[in-house]
């Protein structure tokens, strides 16, 4: 998914509506800047970027040789009139069975780890921050669109009104009306109210402070989806999903683990020259020490079963995130589809039928075209109607948005023959 470059200056401020909290002036961005900001200036990313570092250093430690030990001390009689002796060795600390090797592995293992860790976390502030931003848009739309339903209700009720005067219509059915139009406007209030904690988990998904608040431009996009076969959607999701590499690199670095857990087994050995002086005198020495460990007790028995426990577990869980991953990129494809069959029979069929609908109760000789009593049963439906499309457009942006997040690409990347691997 390509993202735009922008700063903090390309993007003016947007105006507060009238009935808003009076707050701060909120910063306006569409879908794609909310994300590159969130890519750009999210605090657990740039945490995660450090743990990255780190992991590279553990790296350095790890290919480095155990310092030399110098020891050096004296012995001098007490009672007897000889020299003083001055012993000096320097040991060195050979490992045995490949130790820094495969410290070495482990730690590239890690490193790799780590580094799909901070893809997943990408992923995962990318999604949230895509999510709340569609949240916001929808919001608006929402709030909007309640304010042409509330408009329309005002008026039916003024033709019913008309219409009870005249002794046409019962006080009933004009009661009825005025009531869902009121809860067309108190609807509209308490959207009102859900796009402000819209905006705020906006602000925080996109790692702004909460009183620099964001207002989205634009609206909910429906782009057609695609005909992809599921099987090369899966195929896509396993060789790009954070997780899945995440987990197999675990599982590789735990076989290196165990691996250095075995080799931990065999003992160092300590060996250097050995120098005695005579102080004022002679009978200086010159010798070698050689040391090492009898693997009577522990032979790291309980490190390397412990070391296989984890790699037992770790492999394990790449299975677990297989299942996980692949069936929700599977979920969100099939849902999507279905939405979108929903839609299309919205435009084709629907459609026409509520804009006719509207513009007969916009009509000034409505009353003359609508059956007395029946104008709050076809308001009702009009709103049902325009709402569910609403929220059908909602989940297809969501989900859109959501399953390229997943599979890294645009899903008309997807189309024809298996493109090269991009990552």
């Amino acid at each position: 998914m390509a993202f735009l470059e922008t700063g903090d200056a390309a993007l003016p401020p947007a105006p507060v509506p009238d009935d808003l909290p009076k707050a701060a002036a909120a910063q306006e961005m569409t879908v794609e800047q909310a994300m590159q900001y969130a890519l750009d200036h999210h605090p657990l990313l740039q945490a995660r970027h450090h743990e990255v570092e780190a992991a590279r250093a553990r790296l350095v430690t790890a290919g480095l040789l155990p310092n030399p030990q110098l020891v050096m001390d004296t012995q001098s009689p007490i009672e007897d009139p000889d020299p003083t002796q001055l012993t000096t060795r320097v040991e060195f600390t050979i490992p045995t069975g490949g130790k820094r090797r495969l410290r070495k592995a482990a730690a590239e293992a890690g490193i790799q780890r780590t580094r799909y860790a901070l893809a997943r976390e990408t992923e995962a502030v990318l999604a949230e921050a895509a999510d709340a931003a569609i949240e916001v848009l929808y919001l608006q739309g929402l709030i909007e669109l309640e304010a042409q339903l509330s408009g329309l209700a005002t008026q039916a009720v003024e033709i019913d009104r008309g219409r009870f005067k005249a002794g046409v219509l019962p006080y009933s059915s004009v009661v009825r009306l005025e009531l869902d139009a009121a809860n067309l406007e108190l609807a509209r209030l308490e959207a009102v109210g859900r796009l402000e904690l819209a905006r705020i988990r906006l602000t925080r998904a996109v790692g702004r402070a909460p009183s620099h608040p964001i207002a989205m431009v634009g609206g909910l996009e429906v782009r057609t989806v695609p005909p992809v076969e599921l099987g090369r959607l899966l195929a896509e999701a396993e060789k790009s999903r954070p997780e899945l590499a995440e987990s197999r690199t675990a599982a590789w670095e735990a076989e290196r683990l165990l691996a250095l857990a075995r080799a931990e087994a065999r003992p160092d050995i300590t060996l250097g020259p050995r120098f005695r002086d005579v102080l004022r005198a002679t009978g200086d020495e010159l010798g070698a020490r050689f040391a090492v460990d009898l693997p009577l007790f522990d032979r790291n028995q309980g490190g390397i079963a412990e070391s296989a426990a984890t790699l037992r577990t770790r492999c394990a869980l790449v299975d677990v995130a297989e299942l996980n991953t692949l069936g929700d990129v599977a979920a969100a494809y099939l849902e999507l589809s279905a939405i979108q069959g929903r839609l299309e029979y919205y435009q084709r069929h629907v459609a026409p039928v509520l804009e006719q609908t509207e513009a007969t109760i916009r009509d000034a000789s409505v009353e003359k075209v609508l059956d007395p009593g029946r104008t709050a049963d076809l308001l009702q439906r009009l709103v049902k109607m325009r709402l569910e499309h609403l929220d059908l457009r909602y989940f297809h942006a969501r989900l859109r948005t959501r399953l390229e997040i997943l599979l890294g690409r645009p899903l008309e990347e997807l189309q024809g023959p298996a493109g090269p691997d991009r990552r």
